[in-house]
């Protein structure tokens, strides 16, 4: 590579858009490889760790038992712009 470069700087070029096209592919490969099983394996792990306890932090059983995080919606009464003056 020293001396491709030194002599024939487009040979040196086209050592490196192969080397970056060869360290691309060999990423997306590992990452399909080793973070695609990993992500399925703990969070499927964590998903069943929490069913079988019986817990459900994020509510999604339909409906909820548990309280609601969402604030209840206010009848107006009188002028309906005098609401929208202040936010708080």
């Amino acid at each position: 590579m020293l001396v491709a470069g030194h002599l024939h700087p487009p040979l040196s070029r086209a050592f490196e858009k192969l080397n970056g096209k060869i360290s691309t592919r060999v990423a997306s490969v590992l990452a399909w490889i080793v973070l695609a099983p990993f992500y399925l394996l703990f969070f499927s792990a964590g998903h069943a760790a929490l069913a079988l306890r019986g817990r459900d932090p994020l509510r999604l059983k339909f409906p909820s038992d548990a309280s609601t995080d969402w604030l209840p919606v206010s009848s107006a009464t009188g002028d309906g712009n005098e609401t929208y003056k202040s936010p708080y």
